[in-house]
């Protein structure tokens, strides 16, 4: 009996091991792509997959399968597809995938390079309250957009590189990307500097 209990006792760290790796694992990734691939496909039962796939880890719980797949377009043509899939195990048992997450999918058509896009990720959410953050020597800066990686600042007028470098700690802007505006182009691509952790680009 105490053989018994000490066998389990040391098969469940092996399996709780097996359980959070299984996204290295090349054919469960592998099987468990082709469920969300069929989940897109006009043809799903007569699906086709290659078993020549290419598997990679990123080390934080995830995995990308890039592979090809035969299946009949919305026309009903036999036709090829490349797939790239972003996906996670996020525990209890591999086989059902309801216990998986797709991030993202590209299913790009092999002859017309045609691509469809399945996206889940979050995006974040761009806060588009107008604040006036301060001045930088007398220049006044309002931030009109920020989100989780970026922000957005109008000043009056053009700062110089030196003003740029004060703004993170004069503004309290705490993203590593910022975007320097005049009022008048303020949309996107009309930004007339760009600062980051390491360089400042003057446009």
């Amino acid at each position: 009996m105490r053989k018994k209990l000490l066998l389990v006792l040391l098969l469940i760290p092996l399996f709780a091991h097996s359980q959070t790796n299984v996204y290295q694992d090349k054919n469960k990734c592998y099987i468990t792509a082709q469920d969300f691939v069929k989940s897109k496909l006009k043809f799903p039962k007569e699906a086709k997959f290659d078993r020549n796939v290419v598997h990679e880890t990123n080390g934080y719980g995830n995995a990308i399968v890039l592979g090809k797949v035969t299946a009949k377009n919305a026309l009903g043509i036999q036709t090829e597809y490349v797939y790239k899939i972003w996906i996670s195990h996020n525990g209890g048992e591999w086989t059902d995938s309801r216990n998986w997450t797709m991030t993202k999918l590209i299913l790009e058509d092999s002859s017309s390079k045609e691509q469809a896009v399945f996206d889940n990720r979050v995006k974040p959410q761009n806060d588009k309250t107008v604040k006036n953050a301060g001045n930088i020597d007398g220049i006044i800066c309002t931030i009109y957009e920020s989100n989780s990686s970026a922000t957005r600042v109008i000043t009056s007028r053009k700062l110089t590189e030196a003003q740029i470098k004060k703004a993170p700690s004069v503004l309290g802007i705490k993203t590593d990307i910022i975007y320097f505006h005049l009022a008048a182009n303020k949309n996107r691509g009309e930004e007339y500097a760009m600062k980051n952790k390491d360089l400042i680009l003057l446009f």
